[in-house]
C-alpha cells in the first residue's frame, strides 16, 4: 500500500533557509508534501494549529520568540518541529536535551538530508515521528547562578544582578548594581548563555538585560538609559527590535 506523503510547512524568514529545504525535499519525490511557507511566525503558527502538519521546519529567530509558545496548545496529534537556529541562540541549550530536531544555521546540506532521509525511513517502518508534548531542559542556573573567571579567582553572580555587557576587544564588562568586573570571555560568549528573552544584543559592543532599561529614547539615532543612567547606542540593524519591544 503506498504511503500517504508526510506533510510540511516552513515557519522561516530567511530565503536562502527556504530555498535549501525545499531543494533537498524534491529530491525525495512524492515523500514529502508542502502545505506552504510562512515568514512571519504568527500566521505560520495559527496554520499549523488548523491544519496539524505531519512536520514543521521552524526558525527560532523572530524577535521575542522561543518557540516553547507553540506546544501544549494543538489538538490531538502534535506536529514533529525541526527548530532552526542558530548556536548561540537561548532556546538551542534546551532542545538539545529535547527529543525535538534542530538544524543549525547555516544549514549543513548533509544534515538535512539525513534527517530527511530518517523521517521517511520511519514513516516506512511504521513508527511515529517526533510528537508529543514539548519537555524542555531545565532553564535554572546551577546554585541560581553563574560563574565567571576573573584575574583574581572566579566571581559568582546572577542574571537578575547583571544591568549590560560591554565588550573590551576579547574581554568583557560585566556591570552590576554593586561593581564592574572584566571577564576573559567575549561577547558573544555571553550572548550565549544568557537568557535571549530578556538580553538583548543593543549594539555590537552592548548587551543589555530589559529588565533595567530607565529610558529609551528616539533622539540620535536611538539610545537606551540603563539604571545605572549609562547611556547604551542602538545599532541600525537593531533598531526594528527594540520598536517592537517598546511598541513605539
Amino acid at each position: 500500500m503506498k504511503l500517504s506523503p508526510i506533510t510540511y510547512y516552513i515557519i522561516e524568514s530567511d530565503d536562502n533557509t527556504i530555498r535549501l529545504i525545499q531543494r533537498e525535499i524534491k529530491n525525495f519525490g512524492d515523500d514529502f508534501k508542502n502545505l506552504g511557507v510562512y515568514r512571519c511566525h504568527k500566521e505560520g503558527h495559527k496554520r499549523v494549529l488548523r491544519e496539524q502538519p505531519d512536520m514543521v521546519f521552524l526558525n527560532m529567530e523572530f524577535p521575542f520568540f522561543t518557540g516553547a509558545e507553540v506546544f501544549g496548545k494543538t489538538p490531538g496529534k502534535k506536529s514533529d518541529y525541526i527548530f532552526l537556529a542558530n548556536v548561540n541562540n537561548f532556546i538551542y541549550q534546551n532542545i538539545k536535551a529535547s527529543k525535538y530536531d534542530c538544524l543549525l544555521k547555516p544549514i549543513s546540506e548533509i544534515e538535512l538530508k539525513r534527517l530527511l532521509k530518517r523521517k521517511v525511513e520511519a514513516r516506512k517502518l511504521g513508527r511515529q515521528l517526533n510528537y508529543g508534548h514539548y519537555t524542555p531542559a531545565s532553564t535554572d542556573y546551577k546554585f541560581k547562578k553563574l560563574q565567571f573567571p576573573t584575574s583574581n579567582g572566579y566571581i559568582f553572580l546572577s542574571p537578575d544582578e547583571i544591568m549590560y555587557c560591554k565588550a573590551d576587544v576579547e574581554y568583557t564588562l560585566i556591570v552590576t548594581q554593586k561593581g564592574k568586573h572584566l571577564i576573559s570571555k567575549n561577547l558573544k560568549y555571553f550572548e550565549s548563555i544568557l537568557n535571549s528573552r530578556r538580553f538583548l544584543r543593543a549594539h555590537k559592543s552592548y548587551l543589555i538585560n530589559i529588565d533595567h532599561i530607565s529610558l529609551y529614547a528616539k533622539s540620535e539615532g536611538g539610545h537606551l538609559i540603563m539604571s545605572d543612567e549609562t547611556m547604551v547606542p542602538i545599532g541600525r540593524s537593531k533598531r526594528p527590535v527594540f520598536t517592537q519591544l517598546f511598541g513605539v
